[in-house]
């Protein structure tokens, strides 16, 4: 039942001026969370760039004892740079937060749809089953 509410609630918020601090927080939170989901493997991309470019790096070193390794430097850095930020900027904690501020405007939206006249009609009551679709 609260599944149904909620969804239902989300449906009809997702629209208007009313709500465009909502979605922009739901935004945020489906950011910060796909962010948390994908750490690893930007983690490890990070990882296969440094050997991949070491790698060729050597391998143009062998070929010419003078070769400039700048670029294996600046890709290593690049690298690091990259490992840091997703280590430190994206947190358990950072999603969590993200989530709590996006429950406080659903929340906050809900009390808008509550007071205004034009939704509390959309609410399903026992003689309207079908207002709100079942989630499988």
């Amino acid at each position: 039942m609260y599944n149904r509410a909620l969804k239902w609630l989300r449906d009809n918020t997702r629209e208007g001026p009313s709500f465009k601090i909502l979605l922009n927080e739901n935004a945020t939170y489906g950011f910060y969370r796909n962010m948390c989901g994908m750490k690893r493997i930007g983690l490890a991309i990070s990882a296969v760039t440094v050997i991949a470019t070491g790698a060729f790096s050597a391998y143009q070193y062998w070929r010419n004892p003078s070769y400039d390794f700048s670029t294996f430097f600046l890709i290593l850095g690049i690298a690091i740079i990259h490992a840091i930020c997703l280590t430190v900027a994206i947190t358990d904690a950072v999603v969590k937060r993200a989530a709590d501020t996006y429950a406080e405007e659903l929340y906050g939206a809900a009390q808008v749809v509550m007071t205004n006249p034009g939704f509390i009609t959309a609410v399903p009551t026992p003689a309207q089953p079908t207002a709100i679709p079942t989630v499988p």
